[in-house]
């Protein structure tokens, strides 16, 4: 078997793919599948387990992961340190309150919005190009390695003036992801103003001015 895909299916409560050593693609979203142990499963290439009821999952054993999404479940906790080629990561709207991506070098997506992470290091995440961690308590957040980055969601994670304008001086400047993409996305490539579902940031008392030659349209403008 490589690749099983049992989606929206409510009768599902629990699975057993331990004997499937060859799977490569696993596609289980809408069920009610509570822990999910993939330990055993080492040519994993793509999980997706969205809108489950997941509040534990094991992909230690799997190197050649690339596409991990466990949006919309109970997770307070996830590992992705034995995934090394892991390149899209989508993890919005769990209880997570730590992400080590240090050993995700590949890493090129990223969505942890609505969880609660406080701190969060990019800085080994070097081709990382979308961010999403809107709706979080983070302290602040340092993008200078991220050189690659086009699209930024960190809205709702209450921060004074003072983390806004550090925040502001570390993004790097805006590098376009190339024509085509830029006719099938929004204009806006940093959004940091409004609740997003947390408290919002105070970006109307930030020296916004700072953003000024970084040449990123962001969600707010000066009155």
């Amino acid at each position: 078997l490589v690749s099983l895909d049992i989606s929206m299916n409510e009768d599902i409560e629990q699975l057993d793919v331990t004997n499937c050593q060859l799977l490569r693609e696993l596609v289980a979203y809408g069920t009610f599948i509570e822990q999910l142990d993939l330990s055993k499963n080492t040519q994993l290439e793509e999980v997706d387990v969205k809108n489950t009821q997941i509040d534990s999952i094991c992909v230690k054993n799997a190197p050649n992961l690339m596409l991990l999404n466990v949006t919309n479940n109970y997770l307070s906790s996830l590992d992705v340190t034995s995934n090394p080629l892991l390149m899209i990561l989508e993890a919005n709207g769990n209880e997570i309150e730590r992400l080590d991506l240090s050993k995700n070098t590949y890493l090129i997506s990223l969505s942890a919005s609505k969880n609660k992470l406080t701190q969060l290091d990019l800085s080994k995440n070097l081709m990382l190009q979308k961010l999403s961690v809107s709706g979080n308590q983070l302290e602040g957040l340092d993008l200078s390695q991220n050189t690659d980055i086009w699209y930024v969601d960190v809205r709702g994670n209450n921060w004074d003036a003072c983390t806004v304008n550090d925040f502001f001086a570390l993004i790097p400047q805006y590098v376009s992801p190339g024509e085509d993409v830029e006719q099938t996305t929004t204009a806006t490539k940093l959004w940091i103003a409004g609740e997003g579902d947390g408290p919002a940031n105070d970006v109307a008392h930030a020296e916004t001015l700072l953003m000024s030659d970084k040449e990123m349209i962001m969600n707010f403008t000066d009155q």
